[in-house]
């Protein structure tokens, strides 16, 4: 593997605070207390020694009971064992992470996550600091729609989006406990689009068995996770276990207790992001509760109105804040959180040193910043490693036709092509009209100030008119450049080749291709070989040439 690194401040759609967050954290470290972890191993030994003065709030022996549980369920190797057995020690630490459950595993940046975790833990380790990586399934999430779909390459390249066949669970259901009915349409789909690599059928026995019908969804992500680190002690947490629920008592009552200031806390620190030009990730009003009702396999949002807690979308429920204490401390009702009291629950239960999360959980964490000292914790979070892989073919074509990866990510599809009819036959006619341009637009401008000295009323006029010429101007260059691509297919098919491949539906490989995809093309080694290679304290997106 060759490594590559971009400059994050390069590349389109990446928010201005993630950004400040990489790489000039000074602009916004009042947002996020806890300080950063992700600017240097000696940034991350700080943290862990604070969460090892922290510690956990559940039993240890609770913790490391509730975990052997669910992962000898699941199936995980002698490795994860070993990692939860290190938790009894109230010297290990935790380096946490988590993803939505998807079919397959669903986009490869879960994978990107859990590497991270690995790492970050191993590099703790080697330090002197036990450590270990955990993996929160959040199998709570309602987002079906979500969890169902995922894509591959298709022949000669193209996406090949998948979707679960099976019926949809009614509104509000969690998704862990979605039973998996049917999942052989898209695998057999993925059986006739797969690349004829030794590493296939392999890669498509381990689906077939993690997902296989009638696999709670939980334990089908959980099972693939299991195979997929077996060597590297990666630990699962089910959100859904019951093991751990009794102590959350305190933290869901201080969000019944102090809701008030916890939400004008919130509503403070969203005037401040949007006042600093951020958009804010989790918008709050005036009934927000950070609770959802558990009721059944469902979930449903608590809202505060009128003085009491009501649930949207159940008729069941309408409590006084009294009440809902009681049923809190009484154990008499289920409780979850929502994405802002999540990570507060999160370094309740474990000794965690920092969650690895993407883009936009780094946003969300500066407003989690404004409330997690309600429970004395400072929730730090530390961006995961970014990441797209060019295959081989791709290495070929980006060399044939002159290009970068940078270009491809940046430039639209147009100017792409463009860049590559210059190099062909069609050299001389965009030369022509860049040379026409350029001479018209000179032209143009003369005669513009020609114009306002002799009639000073039509100043405005014409350069909206001069407007007009240029936009037909495109119109033809644009058409020009399409057809192009039509008279030279073998040209079109390689820059649809490398669109799809490499920026997929004009987003980051990494949110829309399952990284099974890429196991099939490298095998099971591919995971150790990204450990070895990537580098977690890296600000820059990171390419991996096969």
């Amino acid at each position: 593997m060759r490594l590559e690194r971009l400059d994050r401040r390069r590349l389109p759609g990446q928010s201005r605070l993630f950004l400040q967050y990489l790489y000039e954290f000074d602009q916004v470290a009042p947002l996020y207390p806890a300080g950063p972890a992700h600017t240097s191993p000696e940034a991350l030994g700080l943290r862990a020694e604070a969460a090892r003065e922290r510690g956990s709030r559940l039993p240890r022996e609770t913790l490391v009971r509730m975990l052997h549980d669910f992962n000898a369920r699941v199936g995980s190797g002698p490795s994860t064992g070993e990692n939860i057995e290190k938790l009894r020690d109230s010297g290990t630490v935790a380096v946490v992470t988590g993803q939505q459950l998807g079919l397959f595993g669903g986009p490869a940046l879960s994978v990107y996550k859990a590497l991270t975790a690995v790492s970050l833990a191993r590099i703790l380790e080697a330090a002197g600091c036990p450590a270990v990586p955990v993996f929160w399934l959040p199998s709570d999430d309602s987002d079906f729609l979500e969890s169902r779909s995922t894509a591959f390459f298709g022949p000669q390249g193209t996406l090949l989006p998948l979707g679960y066949s099976g019926p949809s669970p009614p509104s509000a259901t969690m998704v862990g406990t979605v039973s998996l009915e049917s999942v052989g349409d898209p695998l057999n789909r993925l059986q006739d689009a797969a690349p004829t690599s030794g590493y296939r059928e392999a890669i498509l026995r381990t689906l077939e068995s993690a997902f296989a019908p009638g696999t709670p969804f939980t334990d089908a992500q959980g099972r693939w996770l299991a195979r997929l680190f077996r060597n590297q002690g990666l630990i699962l947490f089910d959100a859904l276990h019951p093991g751990y629920k009794g102590a959350l008592r305190q933290v869901f009552e201080t969000a019944v207790l102090e809701r008030k200031r916890l939400i004008r806390s919130l509503q403070t620190r969203g005037r401040k992001l949007e006042a600093d030009g951020h958009r804010v990730q989790v918008p709050v009003d005036s009934s927000e509760s950070l609770l959802f009702w558990l009721e059944e396999r469902r979930r449903y949002k608590l809202e505060y109105r009128s003085g009491a807690y009501w649930s949207r979308g159940s008729r069941s429920l309408r409590l006084r804040p009294e009440e809902l204490l009681e049923r809190i401390r009484t154990g008499a009702g289920e409780f979850g959180p929502n994405v802002l009291l999540r990570p507060i629950i999160q370094d309740h239960l474990f000794p965690t040193v920092a969650y690895v999360g993407g883009p936009a959980e780094v946003a969300y964490f500066s407003q989690i910043g404004a409330i997690s000292p309600y429970w004395k914790i400072q929730c730090c979070v530390f961006p995961r490693v970014g990441v797209t892989v060019v295959d081989r073919k791709s290495q070929r074509l980006l060399k044939k036709h002159s290009l970068d990866l940078l270009e491809l990510l940046t430039l639209g599809a147009s100017r792409i092509t463009q860049r590559v009819a210059r190099t062909g036959a069609s050299k001389h006619v965009l030369d022509e009209f860049d040379r026409i341009s350029e001479v018209v637009r000179e032209s143009l401008t003369r005669l513009q100030g020609d114009i306002v000295r002799v009639d000073p009323s039509l100043g405005k006029m014409v350069p909206r008119a001069w407007k007009r010429v240029f936009y037909q101007m495109d119109r033809v260059e644009n058409r020009f450049l399409k057809n192009y691509r039509n008279r030279d297919l073998v040209a079109g098919r390689h820059l649809d080749y490398l669109h799809t491949r490499l920026h997929p539906e004009e987003k980051l490989q990494e949110r829309i291709v399952n990284f099974n995809q890429f196991l099939m093309e490298e095998g099971p080694g591919f995971i150790d070989g990204l450990l070895e290679t990537l580098d977690p304290f890296c600000m820059g997106h990171q390419v991996i040439h096969v």
